[in-house]
């Protein structure tokens, strides 16, 4: 928060971006096994259970100021049971870490108006 509380001063806006889900069989293993049946896919509920306080966390540090938000790409990655290892008919990431390419310029779509508002 020291670091939120200093871009506040300077009033430098932040967008925070929530973690994609995260797989136990990486989407790309999947893909070069030709595996693309829903086994790759992870239960959306668990990986929301798994990743529960880190998002309260962040968002109850980032309540705290007006020039932060943070947003959470669950609802584009996840559909209500599952979220699935591949969006598009390509994979929608490449590790924990890492989206596609295909799943990143998708998702960023869905944000401009978030990504207007920090001023880009």
């Amino acid at each position: 928060s020291k670091t939120l509380a200093i871009l506040k001063a300077l009033e430098i806006r932040v967008l925070l971006i929530l973690g994609q889900p995260e797989y136990r069989i990486a989407p790309i293993r999947c893909r070069s096994t030709g595996t693309n049946t829903g086994e790759c896919d992870e239960p959306r509920q668990e990986f929301e259970v798994y990743r529960r306080a880190a998002v309260d966390m962040i968002r109850d540090v980032t309540k705290n100021f007006e020039n932060v938000r943070a947003i959470d790409p669950i609802d584009f990655f996840c559909g209500t049971q599952f979220c699935p290892a591949f969006i598009l008919g390509r994979i929608a990431g490449y590790d924990d870490l890492h989206v596609s390419v295909t799943a990143g310029v998708a998702y960023v779509q869905t944000i401009r108006d978030q990504i207007k508002w920090i001023g880009f």
